[in-house]
Formats: structure tokens, C-alpha cells, sequence
């Protein structure tokens, strides 16, 4: 787990499900920016561990708010423990599901539209984004966007294989 440079973002509306994805961005900077006391449950995670990474993987599994589940990872990253996460999801406050892969795409997913944007809100304003980028992501959906801080998107993308070709 680390922090990464956020910089592209994506919104799609499958239904009645809504999701934002976020690139180059980790599990513990979503979870930041929410209170610490956020409810989580269901939590699972897929790593290649050692022994030692799986012990700090499993003790996490267990955690049923934000802080335990940052307390309990942060020792590992503070004694030089690198966790490889392939795969996590959670659910966050009952109503989102939060997964990550290679803990560098993090995905947020609901139903309930308006509490989903309130939580990309806060993780955009964390990262130093104004609500423009926001608002521009949602008029847009299914578009990947390059995006810098404060408000700039650089450019926007049909496909994750043209965001990663820088080809559109």
C-alpha cells in the first residue's frame, strides 16, 4: 500500500448502479478521506504474501471502522513491509462497495447515487481537486479523464488501453 499520483478518473451508470474508478490511487488514500470512525464490513483481500504480509492482512480483515483497519496496515508499512494487494473489496458505511486491484485502481460502487458522489467528492477534495472535475466526470460517463490539480482535465480517453497509450 502507498500513495500514489491520482490522475485519471471515470464515471459509469450500469442501471440502477453507479461507479467511480479511480487511477493511480490506493486503498489507504480512499479510506482517508472519510471519517474514521466509517463502518466497513465484508472485507477481503488477495494478496502474494509472505507469512509476515498475510498475518497484517488477516489481522485487517477484521477491522469493522477506518482507523482500526488503517491501524492495523500501518505497522506493516512503517516497519518496511511492502503488502502486495491483487484484490480487495469492502463494504464502506453499508451502502458502498470500495474495491481495489494491484492496490493502484480503486473503485467505489452504489446504488444510492448521492451518497457515492459525497464519497468521490471528499477523496477529489483530499487529493486537491475542485468539484468541477467531478461534475465534468458525471456529464461524461464511461470516458476516462486525465485530470490535475485543481480543475484541469488534460484529456479525455474512450478506453483504458488509449489512457494508458496516451491515444485517444
Amino acid at each position: 500500500m502507498q500513495n500514489l499520483d491520482f490522475d485519471c478518473l471515470q464515471y459509469t451508470i450500469s442501471g440502477q448502479e453507479h461507479e467511480f474508478y479511480f487511477v493511480e490511487f490506493s486503498t489507504l488514500q480512499a479510506l482517508a478521506s472519510l471519517p474514521a470512525d466509517t463502518l466497513l464490513e465484508n472485507i477481503i483481500i488477495y494478496g502474494n504474501c509472505t507469512e509476515v504480509e498475510e498475518l497484517y492482512l488477516e489481522n485487517a480483515k477484521q477491522a469493522t471502522i477506518i482507523k482500526e483497519f488503517v491501524d492495523l496496515i500501518t505497522p506493516a508499512l512503517r516497519d518496511g513491509v511492502c503488502i502486495p494487494i491483487s484484490d480487495l473489496s469492502m463494504s464502506v458505511d453499508k451502502e458502498i462497495l470500495l474495491s481495489a486491484h494491484d492496490d493502484g485502481e480503486v473503485t467505489i460502487q452504489s446504488s444510492n447515487f448521492d451518497k457515492l458522489r459525497e464519497f468521490a467528492s471528499l477523496i477529489l477534495n483530499k487529493e486537491g481537486f475542485n468539484e468541477s472535475v467531478l461534475k465534468y466526470a458525471i456529464a461524461y460517463p464511461g470516458i476516462y479523464h486525465q485530470v490535475k490539480q485543481p480543475n484541469t482535465i488534460i484529456r479525455s480517453y474512450n478506453s483504458f488501453d488509449e489512457y494508458l497509450t496516451g491515444t485517444s
